[in-house]
């Protein structure tokens, strides 16, 4: 009977060892991948409680999926939060539909999935490659995925989804070349300058086009800014950039109807902020309130508060500030 009790011992402690990692997201979308889901062949040592990953310059390390696969098609990123050595040379994904995706390069700790979609229905590993002697501290590992958004909008409203977002032949006057993917980070927690809409090079040929809308809304934290991207003409030229600012409610307000035609190339959190945005949309309405900021502060002819009393310009607070050309601009100053 001991005898049998220690090889069942055995072989549920050999069937953890080699047991295969399934992804459970959270609310956040995000599913953390630990040090003791990882595997490693000769010349690479993981210690999960060190949080190190040691390579004596060739091996690799890797997580196992089922053999079957894991459909990865609506997540967004497989991100690796390191420091120390830079020891890895590549990120491998393997598909048990599409085979071996690909070797990713310059995105081997931070992987952007929503441009391989098609090819991640069935993903049963994923295994970087070392090349280089040397020690990394890993702080997480994460996988996120698109969040479904529950948030309720106006009668006025157009939830702004990865639908609009296409290729186009050219950068006005195109032909539409279909959907194309879309990152849409709703519900998750954004590092500073994150995506949140669009694709993070502002390919000049993908965008969603926006002509007759007299608004973007982005609702999210409170005090958040963003980088709203538009109308970008060339490879690589300047687009037009407009800056709403949320307020205390998390309303952040961009005026499109002026501009000549309105093709949305993305849509990201300024530098030196992070957040959580809750709901993107566009209006066929206007607020009758501006939350982009001034470019020239000598534009600006009065500032009130949220009672109409008139503030001093460097007031503190929500303020609500008049132009030269009439308009009104809600901002908060801190």
């Amino acid at each position: 009977m001991k005898k049998f009790l220690s090889l069942c011992v055995a072989l549920l402690a050999a069937t953890q060892m080699f047991a295969s990692f399934v992804p459970k997201f959270g609310e956040n979308g995000k599913c953390t991948i630990s040090l003791s889901d990882l595997k490693a062949t000769d010349g690479v040592t993981i210690d999960a409680k060190a949080g190190t990953i040691t390579s004596d310059g060739k091996g690799e390390f890797y997580v196992d999926l089922p053999a079957e696969g894991v459909d990865l098609s609506a997540c967004t990123n497989l991100t690796v939060e390191q420091e120390g050595d830079n020891i890895v040379q590549f990120l491998l994904v393997e598909d048990a539909k599409s085979g071996k995706v690909g070797g990713f390069y310059s995105s081997k700790y931070n992987l952007d999935l929503t441009k391989y979609a098609d090819k991640t229905s069935a993903v049963n590993k994923m295994e970087w490659h070392c090349n280089a002697a040397g020690t990394m501290t890993v702080k997480s590992i994460t996988l996120t995925k698109k969040v479904e958004s529950h948030f309720q909008y106006k009668t006025d409203e157009v939830a702004l989804t990865d639908v609009f977002f296409h290729a186009w032949s050219a950068p006005t006057k195109g032909e539409d070349q279909g959907a194309v993917p879309c990152t849409l980070a709703l519900n998750q927690e954004l590092d500073a300058g994150g995506l949140v809409y669009g694709t993070s090079t502002v390919n000049y040929l993908q965008y969603a086009l926006l002509d007759g809308f007299k608004e973007i809304r982005i609702y999210g934290d409170p005090g958040l800014r963003y980088r709203v991207l538009l109308n970008r003409e060339t490879d690589g030229g300047k687009p037009v950039e407009l800056n709403p600012e949320s307020d205390e409610n998390g309303l952040a307000v961009c005026d499109i109807s002026s501009l000549p035609y309105v093709h949305l190339n993305a849509i990201k959190l300024a530098w030196g902020i992070s957040g959580l945005v809750k709901g993107l949309c566009v209006a066929t309405t206007a607020t009758g309130i501006r939350e982009c900021h001034v470019a020239n502060e000598q534009d600006i002819i009065a500032s009130y508060n949220l009672a109409g009393q008139k503030v001093n310009r460097n007031a503190k607070g929500l303020i609500l500030q008049k132009t030269k050309d009439g308009k009104v601009i809600k901002r908060i100053v801190r």
